[in-house]
């Protein structure tokens, strides 16, 4: 159960909405949209704020005092998110993996600083000194430290790019926060932040000094570093700090003198394997090469840092889940192989097609996940559906599907256990019931919507108006909102 049920009336109200027919009483806040409203509440926070935050963006919020306090309420709601922050793939995570959709889902940021975050950014516009209130009491990061046992790696770079607009001509707000760093996932888009900040010399000189010495933290505690030599971004930025530094006339050898303490720390650190041509053969290079030499440096040539110091103790790599990887998800995989072949050949007979799209369905409606992990169980099978669904031409069959799919989303428990999954699936989901019918084909990833000439788009949004679902309910009516 949610935390709370409006009953019958809520969903007619949103049944209104999602089939064009508002029924507004108050022009400042119409009744469909406060029945919207009420609805995200009754959801996991992750989609009461988001709703919220989605709704208050809309021109269909015309009031400035509600959007005010849409955020507010969207703000305040985002801790009880289930993840605290977002997080990113590492480098070379492969794509048939459910790591690897999981930084993909993390994009539509619904964790609770993403969301604190596109609240405050919602705000600045409407009110800069509320905006900034609000921004202040987002807590110190801390987010955790990943071990090669994970393939993902916190994405903190939303915060650092709010903190820029905050900020604005006011370097005091960046230097407090950056004085504030206690992760490594922070030091990359700090780094960015200070580079492309509108600052005089002299701030930036100031904010670089300060960003040096927490690079130096980190290097006399190697402990912390954790698995920050996978990062990429961690690779670049603060070179191109250095750099940008530089054509302004600023002297970076403190940076680089931090920066090469941090680098063999890092380098020299426990670290997870790695495949040829890593990112830390490269870091090595261009040091030694570069950055520590005269002509780049001012004052100094930093000694170079010799390979063998940085022979580290390998570990396993991340321990990723393959997708698509039981025995009824490659016997699933090879009959659609199969119906798309039928359905690309100008020779096929269109009850053929139909035989085996019912045969297929048939055996996608039976299977259960049984014990095993349902977040991958879903990932795979809705993936399944929107295969169907891409490959059907309009009529009963595109019907028969798409009231199949949705009946297998409608009150998943993913949905309430995993929020940021199941919206990620959902979100594609809506996305195929707005597509164009008329779209042309392309080749199609493992978790690429394909754009076939299908006319399942129709059968869906059919489908998606008539929601029995309280979150479907929720985000169709979002959609409505937004046009």
């Amino acid at each position: 159960m949610w935390r709370s049920s409006r009953g019958k009336s809520l969903l007619i109200a949103l049944l209104c909405v999602a089939l064009g027919r508002p029924q507004a009483q108050d022009p400042q806040r119409p009744s469909h949209l406060q029945a919207l409203v009420d609805a995200a509440r009754a959801l996991p926070a992750e989609y009461h704020a988001d709703a919220l935050l989605r709704l208050a963006a809309t021109p269909a919020v015309a009031d400035p005092a509600w959007k005010l306090e849409l955020l507010e309420e969207a703000f305040s709601v985002a801790p009880n998110a289930l993840n605290l922050y977002k997080r990113r793939c590492a480098a070379q995570t492969p794509r048939n993996t459910r790591e690897w959709l999981l930084g993909q889902a993390f994009n539509l940021e619904v964790d609770t600083l993403s969301l604190q975050c596109r609240a405050v950014r919602g705000m600045l516009p409407l009110d800069a000194r509320r905006a900034r209130e609000m921004f202040a009491r987002i807590p110190a990061l801390t987010p955790p430290q990943t071990g090669c046992e994970s393939a993902l790696i916190p994405d903190l770079r939303l915060f650092y790019e709010t903190l820029q607009l905050v900020a604005g001509n006011d370097p005091s707000l960046i230097m407090e926060r950056i004085r504030m760093i206690s992760s490594p996932a922070e030091l990359a888009p700090a780094a960015a932040l200070i580079r492309s900040a509108k600052l005089s010399p002299d701030d930036r000189l100031a904010l670089i000094t300060a960003y040096a010495d927490r690079l130096a933290v980190f290097a006399r505690n190697s402990e912390s570093l954790g698995s920050a030599a996978r990062d990429p971004e961690l690779a670049s930025q603060p070179v191109a700090l250095a750099e940008a530094a530089r054509r302004e006339g600023i002297a970076v050898d403190g940076l680089m003198r931090a920066y090469r303490e941090f680098l063999a720390a890092c380098l020299g650190g426990t670290r997870c394997e790695e495949p040829a041509g890593s990112l830390a053969a490269s870091w090595l290079e261009r040091f030694n090469e570069k950055l520590r030499l005269p002509g780049y440096l001012v004052s100094t040539e930093l000694l170079p840092i010799p390979p063998e110091n940085i022979r580290p103790q390998t570990m396993r790599p991340a321990a990723e889940t393959q997708l698509y990887a039981s025995p009824e998800a490659r016997e699933l995989d090879s009959r659609l192989r199969r119906l798309r072949t039928l359905s690309d050949s100008a020779s096929h007979r269109e009850e053929d097609w139909r035989a085996e799209a019912q045969h297929i369905l048939g055996a996608l409606e039976q299977w259960t996940a049984e014990g095993g992990d349902i977040a991958v169980h879903f990932h795979e099978k809705a993936g399944f559906y929107f295969e169907l669904l891409e490959t059907a031409p309009a009529g009963p069959a595109s019907a028969r599907i798409a009231a199949s799919c949705v009946a297998f989303f409608a009150n998943h428990p993913l949905a309430k256990a995993q929020p940021l999954e199941y919206l990620f699936e959902l979100q594609r989901l809506l996305s195929l019931a707005r597509r164009q019918q008329d779209a042309a084909p392309r080749a199609a990833g493992p978790f690429e919507i394909i754009e076939r000439p299908g006319g399942s788009s129709a059968a869906l949004a059919s489908e998606l108006a008539n929601p029995r679902d309280p979150v479907i309910a929720v985000y169709a009516a979002l959609e409505q909102a937004a046009r």
